[in-house]
């Protein structure tokens, strides 16, 4: 930061309990901007609402597993902007369920993380209110669908706007964006690992195309946690204690927000 980069995407994960991040920094001007990572659910919260009212608005989120629970990395940026809902925690009947909403109230679904809780695939992700192309979404996608899907979507002219992957109980999925607009020749996800997974380890219901602007179903779940902008936290569920949330310091941090 010193040097004029900012954080523009962070993915946390783990390996053998311990967090990891893969982050990408770019050196351009910008709206003034705030990051977190290993945030619990309940911290997320408490933070994304104390940055709403501050005039920050949440841009890029990462739900991570690491020894048995869910954390979350995010940027927030302090800028205006048409009506934002976001939502994490969400099981895959719970993101299906708020996609279809959103969409019927003129939403489009901008991000999109896949993360392990428990033993399922969870989501959090970030719908804007405006116009655009037209998109669609997929999500609980095994390497072969992942692959089957851009294909065929490559075919309708649908470009690769974001693409998520995320491993539940050691198998690896995709979430991923595709929005209908030319563009620059963009290549195949060829260079994933496409190995098969054997029939018996899959998830019952994986990888059926649903008509455009839909996400797909996998499994039945609990409603996720809330995080509206301007918005009133929930109580979350308990889980084992984190380490404390590092802060990605900067020079412009607001005064009133705690470090945790």
């Amino acid at each position: 930061m010193a040097q004029g980069y900012r954080l523009v995407h962070v993915a946390g994960y783990g390996v053998n309990g311990v967090a990891y991040y893969a982050a990408i920094w770019e050196k351009r001007a910008g709206p003034p901007w705030q990051a977190r990572h290993g945030l619990t659910g309940g911290q997320y919260q408490q933070t994304f609402n104390q940055l709403s009212q501050q005039g920050y608005r949440i841009r890029r989120v990462s739900g991570y597993f690491v020894a048995g629970a869910p954390y979350y990395a995010a940027i927030w940026e302090q800028r205006s902007g048409p009506p934002l809902q976001a939502r994490h925690g969400l099981s895959g009947a719970g993101y299906q369920q708020f996609f279809d909403r959103m969409l019927a109230q003129g939403y489009r679904l901008d991000w999109v993380s896949g993360y392990q809780l428990g033993d399922d695939a969870h989501y959090a992700a970030i719908w804007e209110q405006r116009s655009g192309a037209p998109f669609q979404a997929r999500h609980g996608m095994t390497a072969p669908d992942y692959q089957q899907t851009f294909n065929q979507m490559s075919a309708q002219q649908y470009r690769l706007r974001h693409v998520c992957g995320y491993s539940v109980l050691g198998l690896p999925y995709f979430a991923a964006i595709w929005e209908q607009r030319a563009g620059p020749p963009l290549g195949s996800p060829s260079q994933h690992d496409g190995r098969a997974i054997p029939a018996d380890l899959r998830p019952a219901r994986v990888g059926k195309r649903l008509p455009p602007h839909r996400c797909e179903r996998v499994r039945r779940g609990r409603p996720g946690d809330v995080c509206r902008h301007l918005g009133a936290s929930l109580t979350k569920p308990q889980h084992p204690s984190p380490p404390e949330p590092r802060r990605v310091p900067r020079a412009r941090r607001p005064r009133s927000l705690p470090c945790a």
